[in-house]
């Protein structure tokens, strides 16, 4: 609330200062989704049997974009959910749902090449294939970015850098905030048939060694249980990414994207891979997509993965599937299933952690 606060009084504070017109607009987007679970349940004797459940989720986001001047702009929306990897909100009765901070940031541009975000923004990274396996799409950050672009003919060089807090703690040693800095490098061509970029990635992880959980542990390494344990690691994820672009008829997207936690010992690694066919963008336009993914226990921090594949977090594998279509050129419908295992470490029982999405989107 601190940083909604402070991004309103910088809006009050330009707009009473402005000489030009600020331009604004409203933006945002409702879905409503049946959700279908199946989870296998594991002690440590094995497979206990299995819990299938469903429910019906509502996801609403209301935001609002300033234009000042052609430098400065920002972006403050509200969203339902309690945020982090989900703004879902489960129904369940008469009682209000809570509508809570999603983003507030500044975004200022100091050349046609380069440009500075401030704030709680969404995730400044390159993914390839738009994928989620190290960062779920609903993730938003808070800190700073910085991106610089090169553009030539046919090819584009971004870097960016960005600093995010992950978790604010102080002990009576000091302050020893877990935050994420990271690094990338996004190389791009762009012919008239065929396109293809590679990211170069750096993800380093601090004081999240011998700390507690900051959701949960969600398949990271720890020792002690509950409210007790702490991470075994710290993480240094290294990460490359592919993806090759056909312009067609049916455009067709490939990707794959493989990472590396520097800093444990074993279980160490993930990989993802798929593909996508076209996209939905207006009214009678559909697409389908489809990749595996597989992601060793520490291969990464656990709490900010995909929430759906296989139920989330790490030490699992999952195949995601999707289909969408386009109602109209605001809304469409989406059937997403993930077939996924969890605990795929040696000497553990593996269990399945399946799950079926129905999704109706609106935007304006």
């Amino acid at each position: 609330m601190k940083i909604a606060l402070f991004v309103l009084a910088l809006i009050a504070g330009f707009s009473a200062s402005a000489q030009t017109e600020i331009k604004t607009s409203l933006f945002g987007d409702i879905r409503v989704r049946h959700e279908a679970n199946e989870e296998e349940d594991a002690s440590s004797n094995g497979i206990n049997g299995k819990d299938n459940y469903d429910h019906l989720r509502l996801r609403a986001r209301l935001g609002v974009k300033a234009q000042f001047n052609d430098n400065l702009t920002s972006e403050f929306r509200l969203a339902t959910g309690e945020g982090g990897t989900s703004t879902n909100q489960t129904f369940s009765g008469t009682r209000n749902y809570d509508f809570r901070l999603d983003r507030a940031y500044l975004k200022y541009a100091l050349n046609e090449f380069s440009f500075i975000r401030v704030g709680r923004t969404d995730n400044p990274l390159v993914l390839v294939g738009e994928n989620n396996m190290l960062f779920d799409s609903d993730l938003n950050l808070d800190g700073a970015s910085v991106s610089y672009t090169h553009k030539t003919e046919l090819m584009s060089y971004q870097l960016i850098l960005a600093h995010s807090i992950l978790r604010e703690y102080s002990n009576s040693a000091g302050t020893v905030d877990s935050k994420l800095n990271s690094a990338e490098l996004a190389i791009r061509y762009s012919g008239e048939v065929q396109s293809l970029m590679v990211t170069i990635a750096e993800h380093m992880f601090s004081n999240l060694k011998s700390t507690a959980a900051i959701v949960n542990f969600l398949g990271n390494s720890s020792s002690g249980a509950g409210a007790a344990g702490r991470y075994d690691y710290n993480y240094d994820v290294t990460a490359i990414g592919l993806e090759y672009g056909y312009k067609a008829s049916i455009p067709v997207t490939l990707f794959v994207e493989a990472a590396n936690n520097n800093k444990a010992s074993e279980k160490d690694a993930a990989l993802i891979y798929g593909v996508r066919l076209n996209k939905v963008k207006k009214q009678g336009d559909w697409s389908l997509s489809v990749d595996s993914r597989e992601i060793e226990s520490d291969a990464t921090l656990a709490s900010l993965t995909d929430s759906d594949s296989m139920l989330g977090g790490t030490n699992g594998r999952s195949i995601n599937t999707s289909i969408a279509y386009g109602l109209d050129d605001n809304s469409n419908l989406m059937a997403t299933y993930y077939m996924g295992e969890k605990n795929i470490a040696t000497g553990q029982p593996e269990v399945d952690r399946n799950r079926l999405h129905l999704d109706l989107s609106v935007r304006f």
